[in-house]
Protein backbone atom coordinates (compact mmCIF):
# COMPACT_ATOMS: atom_id res chain seq x y z
CA UNK A 1 0.00 0.00 0.00
CA UNK A 2 1.35 3.34 -0.79
CA UNK A 3 2.17 5.64 1.69
CA UNK A 4 -0.44 8.47 0.95
CA UNK A 5 -3.10 5.46 1.71
CA UNK A 6 -1.67 4.59 4.72
CA UNK A 7 -1.72 7.96 6.30
CA UNK A 8 -5.39 8.76 4.85
CA UNK A 9 -5.91 5.41 6.65
CA UNK A 10 -4.83 7.15 10.06
CA UNK A 11 -7.83 7.92 12.38
CA UNK A 12 -7.22 11.32 13.22
CA UNK A 13 -6.47 12.16 9.53
CA UNK A 14 -9.86 10.83 8.07
CA UNK A 15 -11.15 13.65 5.91
CA UNK A 16 -8.02 15.34 5.08
CA UNK A 17 -7.71 16.31 1.45
CA UNK A 18 -6.10 13.57 -0.47
CA UNK A 19 -3.89 16.19 -2.30
CA UNK A 20 -2.45 17.36 1.22
CA UNK A 21 -2.25 14.16 2.57
CA UNK A 22 -0.20 13.08 -0.45
CA UNK A 23 2.29 16.15 -0.47
CA UNK A 24 2.66 15.10 3.86
CA UNK A 25 3.04 11.62 2.57
CA UNK A 26 6.30 12.89 0.77
CA UNK A 27 7.78 13.66 3.67
CA UNK A 28 7.27 10.45 6.05
CA UNK A 29 9.25 7.41 5.51
CA UNK A 30 8.33 3.70 6.26
CA UNK A 31 10.12 2.37 9.31
CA UNK A 32 9.85 -1.98 10.22
CA UNK A 33 10.97 -2.99 13.33
CA UNK A 34 11.67 -6.44 14.42
CA UNK A 35 10.19 -7.27 17.77
CA UNK A 36 12.06 -5.71 20.89
CA UNK A 37 13.64 -3.55 18.44
CA UNK A 38 15.02 -0.25 19.75
CA UNK A 39 13.07 2.73 17.88
CA UNK A 40 13.88 5.51 20.17
CA UNK A 41 16.73 5.27 23.13
CA UNK A 42 15.35 7.41 26.19
CA UNK A 43 17.69 10.65 26.39
CA UNK A 44 18.35 10.81 22.89
CA UNK A 45 17.71 13.94 20.50
CA UNK A 46 14.00 14.15 19.75
CA UNK A 47 14.35 14.97 15.72
CA UNK A 48 11.20 12.87 14.67
CA UNK A 49 8.02 11.75 15.55
CA UNK A 50 5.75 8.30 13.84
CA UNK A 51 2.48 7.23 13.71
CA UNK A 52 1.41 3.39 14.38
CA UNK A 53 0.48 1.50 11.13
CA UNK A 54 0.88 -1.86 12.51
CA UNK A 55 2.13 -3.91 15.50
CA UNK A 56 2.48 -2.15 18.98
CA UNK A 57 5.15 -0.22 20.58
CA UNK A 58 5.97 0.22 24.18
CA UNK A 59 7.73 3.17 26.16
CA UNK A 60 9.73 2.63 29.17
CA UNK A 61 12.27 3.91 31.50
CA UNK A 62 14.69 1.65 32.94
CA UNK A 63 11.96 -1.33 34.06
CA UNK A 64 8.88 0.90 34.04
CA UNK A 65 5.99 0.77 31.09
CA UNK A 66 4.80 3.84 30.75
CA UNK A 67 2.61 3.37 27.88
CA UNK A 68 1.43 1.57 24.62
CA UNK A 69 1.16 2.24 21.24
CA UNK A 70 -1.30 0.62 18.57
CA UNK A 71 -2.18 1.39 14.60
CA UNK A 72 -3.30 5.26 14.61
CA UNK A 73 -1.35 6.28 17.78
CA UNK A 74 1.36 9.15 17.52
CA UNK A 75 4.44 8.74 19.49
CA UNK A 76 7.22 11.76 20.20
CA UNK A 77 4.66 14.21 19.00
CA UNK A 78 5.54 16.04 22.85
CA UNK A 79 9.27 16.13 21.83
CA UNK A 80 8.99 16.52 18.49
CA UNK A 81 7.35 19.69 17.97
CA UNK A 82 10.68 21.89 19.54
CA UNK A 83 14.04 21.21 18.29
CA UNK A 84 16.90 20.33 21.05
CA UNK A 85 14.51 18.07 23.18
CA UNK A 86 15.50 14.95 24.79
CA UNK A 87 13.58 11.54 24.42
CA UNK A 88 11.37 11.37 27.72
CA UNK A 89 11.82 7.34 26.99
CA UNK A 90 12.98 4.39 25.37
CA UNK A 91 10.50 2.65 22.39
CA UNK A 92 10.49 -0.26 21.05
CA UNK A 93 8.63 -2.87 19.32
CA UNK A 94 6.08 -5.22 21.46
CA UNK A 95 4.56 -8.38 20.50
CA UNK A 96 6.00 -8.96 17.28
CA UNK A 97 6.74 -6.54 14.45
CA UNK A 98 5.86 -3.28 13.99
CA UNK A 99 5.63 -0.86 11.21
CA UNK A 100 5.16 2.84 11.10
CA UNK A 101 5.51 5.82 9.47
CA UNK A 102 8.24 8.21 10.62
CA UNK A 103 8.32 12.16 10.40
CA UNK A 104 11.66 13.86 10.54
CA UNK A 105 11.58 17.60 12.71
CA UNK A 106 12.27 18.82 9.75
CA UNK A 107 9.79 17.49 7.79
CA UNK A 108 7.36 18.71 10.68
CA UNK A 109 8.46 22.31 9.99
CA UNK A 110 8.34 21.89 6.13
CA UNK A 111 4.20 20.80 6.42
CA UNK A 112 4.18 23.93 9.22
CA UNK A 113 5.58 26.71 6.44
CA UNK A 114 3.03 25.02 4.03
CA UNK A 115 0.31 25.20 6.50
CA UNK A 116 -0.47 21.43 5.51
CA UNK A 117 -4.04 20.11 7.19
CA UNK A 118 -2.06 17.23 8.12
CA UNK A 119 0.25 19.28 10.39
CA UNK A 120 -2.44 21.04 12.45
CA UNK A 121 -3.69 17.34 13.36
CA UNK A 122 -0.43 16.29 14.18
CA UNK A 123 -0.55 19.65 16.36
CA UNK A 124 -4.02 18.36 18.11
CA UNK A 125 -2.55 15.03 19.03
CA UNK A 126 0.32 16.58 20.94
CA UNK A 127 -1.94 18.48 22.39
CA UNK A 128 -4.10 15.66 23.62
CA UNK A 129 -1.26 13.84 24.76
CA UNK A 130 0.33 17.18 26.63
CA UNK A 131 -2.89 17.54 28.49
CA UNK A 132 -3.23 13.45 29.38
CA UNK A 133 0.75 13.97 30.77
CA UNK A 134 -0.14 16.75 33.18
CA UNK A 135 -3.19 15.42 34.63
CA UNK A 136 -1.35 12.35 35.53
CA UNK A 137 1.60 14.31 36.82
CA UNK A 138 -1.15 16.46 38.77
CA UNK A 139 -3.01 13.40 40.21
CA UNK A 140 0.90 12.65 41.63
CA UNK A 141 1.16 15.97 42.53
CA UNK A 142 -1.35 16.01 45.05
CA UNK A 143 -1.13 12.78 46.23
CA UNK A 144 2.51 13.71 47.84
CA UNK A 145 2.90 17.72 48.22
CA UNK A 146 1.54 18.52 51.79
CA UNK A 147 -1.35 21.36 51.26
CA UNK A 148 -0.95 24.48 52.49
CA UNK A 149 -4.15 26.28 51.41
CA UNK A 150 -7.65 25.84 52.42
CA UNK A 151 -9.77 24.59 49.93
CA UNK A 152 -12.23 27.29 47.88
CA UNK A 153 -15.69 27.29 47.69
CA UNK A 154 -18.04 29.78 46.34
CA UNK A 155 -19.62 30.55 50.07
CA UNK A 156 -15.93 30.59 51.98
CA UNK A 157 -14.00 33.00 50.09
CA UNK A 158 -14.04 35.80 52.26
CA UNK A 159 -13.11 33.81 54.90
CA UNK A 160 -10.18 32.14 52.73
CA UNK A 161 -9.80 36.09 51.79
CA UNK A 162 -9.17 37.10 55.66
CA UNK A 163 -7.10 34.13 55.61
CA UNK A 164 -4.34 34.71 53.08
CA UNK A 165 -3.49 38.11 53.02
CA UNK A 166 -5.82 41.88 53.88
CA UNK A 167 -8.50 42.29 51.39
CA UNK A 168 -7.89 44.98 49.14
CA UNK A 169 -11.75 46.48 48.13
CA UNK A 170 -13.49 46.30 44.81
CA UNK A 171 -12.09 45.18 41.69
CA UNK A 172 -8.90 46.45 39.52
CA UNK A 173 -9.29 50.42 38.53
CA UNK A 174 -9.05 51.78 34.95
CA UNK A 175 -10.17 49.84 32.28
CA UNK A 176 -9.47 46.20 30.93
CA UNK A 177 -6.38 46.12 28.51
CA UNK A 178 -6.92 45.53 24.97
CA UNK A 179 -6.68 42.19 23.76
CA UNK A 180 -4.22 43.08 21.52
CA UNK A 181 -1.97 44.84 24.24
CA UNK A 182 -2.62 41.40 26.49
CA UNK A 183 -1.44 38.86 23.65
CA UNK A 184 1.63 41.24 22.95
CA UNK A 185 2.34 40.03 26.04
CA UNK A 186 3.37 36.51 25.46
CA UNK A 187 6.61 36.36 23.11
CA UNK A 188 4.74 33.53 20.81
CA UNK A 189 2.21 36.01 20.14
CA UNK A 190 4.08 39.10 19.90
CA UNK A 191 4.18 39.46 16.05
CA UNK A 192 0.58 38.33 15.50
CA UNK A 193 -1.77 40.00 18.33
CA UNK A 194 -3.09 42.43 16.16
CA UNK A 195 -4.66 40.23 13.29
CA UNK A 196 -5.82 37.59 16.18
CA UNK A 197 -7.06 40.13 18.06
CA UNK A 198 -8.88 41.47 15.11
CA UNK A 199 -9.97 37.71 14.57
CA UNK A 200 -11.76 37.44 18.07
CA UNK A 201 -13.14 40.91 17.82
CA UNK A 202 -16.66 40.27 19.35
CA UNK A 203 -15.83 37.05 20.64
CA UNK A 204 -13.75 37.83 23.96
CA UNK A 205 -15.40 39.19 26.54
CA UNK A 206 -14.13 40.92 30.06
CA UNK A 207 -15.10 40.77 33.75
CA UNK A 208 -13.14 42.48 36.79
CA UNK A 209 -12.56 40.29 39.55
CA UNK A 210 -11.83 41.87 43.50
CA UNK A 211 -9.39 40.04 45.20
CA UNK A 212 -10.15 36.47 46.80
CA UNK A 213 -13.09 36.08 44.10
CA UNK A 214 -13.62 32.42 42.53
CA UNK A 215 -13.25 32.05 38.49
CA UNK A 216 -14.41 28.76 38.43
CA UNK A 217 -13.92 25.44 40.92
CA UNK A 218 -12.36 22.09 40.51
CA UNK A 219 -15.32 20.22 39.27
CA UNK A 220 -16.71 22.65 37.22
CA UNK A 221 -17.81 22.38 33.21
CA UNK A 222 -15.05 23.47 31.51
CA UNK A 223 -16.95 25.98 29.47
CA UNK A 224 -14.25 28.81 28.64
CA UNK A 225 -10.81 29.64 28.36
CA UNK A 226 -9.59 32.61 30.48
CA UNK A 227 -6.49 35.30 30.25
CA UNK A 228 -5.18 37.27 32.58
CA UNK A 229 -4.95 41.07 31.46
CA UNK A 230 -4.24 42.12 34.39
CA UNK A 231 -4.08 41.03 38.09
CA UNK A 232 -2.74 37.50 39.59
CA UNK A 233 -4.65 34.17 39.56
CA UNK A 234 -3.90 31.46 42.16
CA UNK A 235 -4.38 27.60 40.79
CA UNK A 236 -5.57 25.30 43.64
CA UNK A 237 -5.55 21.54 43.86
CA UNK A 238 -7.97 20.16 45.69
CA UNK A 239 -6.18 17.23 48.64
CA UNK A 240 -9.47 16.93 50.96
CA UNK A 241 -12.25 19.28 51.84
CA UNK A 242 -9.86 21.35 53.94
CA UNK A 243 -6.53 21.27 52.19
CA UNK A 244 -5.76 22.38 48.76
CA UNK A 245 -2.08 22.54 47.04
CA UNK A 246 -0.76 25.72 45.10
CA UNK A 247 -0.04 24.79 42.07
CA UNK A 248 0.45 27.93 40.37
CA UNK A 249 0.16 31.69 40.40
CA UNK A 250 -0.36 33.34 36.83
CA UNK A 251 -0.02 36.73 35.70
CA UNK A 252 -0.65 39.34 32.88
CA UNK A 253 -0.79 37.26 29.54
CA UNK A 254 -1.52 33.74 30.48
CA UNK A 255 -4.01 31.49 29.83
CA UNK A 256 -5.54 29.27 32.18
CA UNK A 257 -8.61 26.82 31.91
CA UNK A 258 -7.09 25.09 28.66
CA UNK A 259 -6.90 21.29 29.69
CA UNK A 260 -10.79 21.09 29.78
CA UNK A 261 -11.35 21.97 26.88
CA UNK A 262 -8.62 19.94 25.33
CA UNK A 263 -9.60 16.61 26.72
CA UNK A 264 -13.79 17.74 27.58
CA UNK A 265 -12.83 17.03 30.91
CA UNK A 266 -14.25 19.04 34.05
CA UNK A 267 -12.11 21.42 35.89
CA UNK A 268 -8.84 20.05 37.19
CA UNK A 269 -8.40 22.73 39.47
CA UNK A 270 -9.91 25.44 41.08
CA UNK A 271 -8.55 29.66 40.29
CA UNK A 272 -8.89 32.46 42.33
CA UNK A 273 -8.11 35.87 42.22
CA UNK A 274 -5.33 36.86 44.44
CA UNK A 275 -5.68 41.01 43.86
CA UNK A 276 -7.77 42.90 42.03
CA UNK A 277 -8.07 41.21 38.53
CA UNK A 278 -8.83 41.67 34.40
CA UNK A 279 -10.09 38.62 32.77
CA UNK A 280 -10.57 38.01 29.48
CA UNK A 281 -12.86 34.98 28.30
CA UNK A 282 -13.16 33.09 25.17
CA UNK A 283 -15.99 30.91 25.32
CA UNK A 284 -15.40 27.20 24.38
CA UNK A 285 -16.50 26.92 20.40
CA UNK A 286 -14.72 29.73 19.75
CA UNK A 287 -11.68 28.16 21.52
CA UNK A 288 -12.02 25.31 19.44
CA UNK A 289 -12.78 26.31 16.28
CA UNK A 290 -10.87 29.37 15.94
CA UNK A 291 -11.03 31.68 12.23
CA UNK A 292 -9.17 30.25 9.76
CA UNK A 293 -6.77 32.97 10.13
CA UNK A 294 -5.40 32.25 13.71
CA UNK A 295 -6.09 28.41 13.52
CA UNK A 296 -2.40 27.49 13.45
CA UNK A 297 -0.84 30.35 15.49
CA UNK A 298 -3.48 29.70 18.20
CA UNK A 299 -2.64 25.98 18.16
CA UNK A 300 0.78 26.94 18.45
CA UNK A 301 0.40 29.02 21.40
CA UNK A 302 -1.57 26.78 23.19
CA UNK A 303 0.72 23.69 22.62
CA UNK A 304 3.95 26.45 23.55
CA UNK A 305 2.24 26.45 26.77
CA UNK A 306 1.16 23.29 27.48
CA UNK A 307 4.58 22.28 27.03
CA UNK A 308 6.33 24.92 29.09
CA UNK A 309 3.98 23.32 31.98
CA UNK A 310 4.98 19.72 31.40
CA UNK A 311 8.60 20.93 30.88
CA UNK A 312 8.43 22.21 34.85
CA UNK A 313 5.89 19.33 35.67
CA UNK A 314 8.20 17.01 34.53
CA UNK A 315 11.55 18.27 36.02
CA UNK A 316 9.91 18.60 39.50
CA UNK A 317 8.29 15.21 39.24
CA UNK A 318 11.80 13.37 38.14
CA UNK A 319 13.77 15.04 40.29
CA UNK A 320 12.16 14.26 43.43
CA UNK A 321 11.62 17.89 44.80
CA UNK A 322 7.56 17.66 44.56
CA UNK A 323 7.54 20.59 47.46
CA UNK A 324 9.20 22.55 45.54
CA UNK A 325 6.94 22.30 42.19
CA UNK A 326 4.52 23.79 43.80
CA UNK A 327 3.77 27.37 42.88
CA UNK A 328 5.71 26.42 39.93
CA UNK A 329 4.33 23.98 37.15
CA UNK A 330 1.34 25.54 36.12
CA UNK A 331 2.03 29.19 34.43
CA UNK A 332 4.20 30.17 37.21
CA UNK A 333 7.45 32.00 36.14
CA UNK A 334 6.67 30.66 32.08
CA UNK A 335 8.07 33.52 30.60
CA UNK A 336 11.45 32.41 29.58
CA UNK A 337 10.03 28.91 28.63
CA UNK A 338 7.51 30.26 26.32
CA UNK A 339 10.08 32.46 24.65
CA UNK A 340 12.34 29.29 24.70
CA UNK A 341 10.05 27.55 22.89
CA UNK A 342 8.59 30.01 20.90
CA UNK A 343 11.87 29.94 19.16
CA UNK A 344 12.61 26.13 18.79
CA UNK A 345 9.57 26.19 16.94
CA UNK A 346 10.52 28.58 14.53
CA UNK A 347 9.54 31.89 15.47
CA UNK A 348 7.56 33.78 12.88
Amino acid sequence: MALDHHLASVRFLRGVHPDHIASAAERFRPRVLDNDEILWQHRAPANSLAIVIGGSLQAHTDLTLLSTAGPGDVVGEVTAFFGGRRRSATVRAAKGRARLLELSADGLQQLRLARNPVYSKLLDEALRAMVARLRRLDARIVAEVYGTRPTPSRSSIPTLVRMWRTLVPGGPGGDCPPLHVVLRRRKDLKQVAVPMAAAFKGLAKTRSFGEGEVVFLEGDASDALWLVAEGEIEVLRTQDEESSVLAGTLGPGAFFGMNGLIDDQPRGASCVTSKPTWLIRLDKNDVMNPPASVQQDWKEAQLITLAGQLRKATLAVDDAQLQLASGKIHGADLDDEIEELFMELGGR
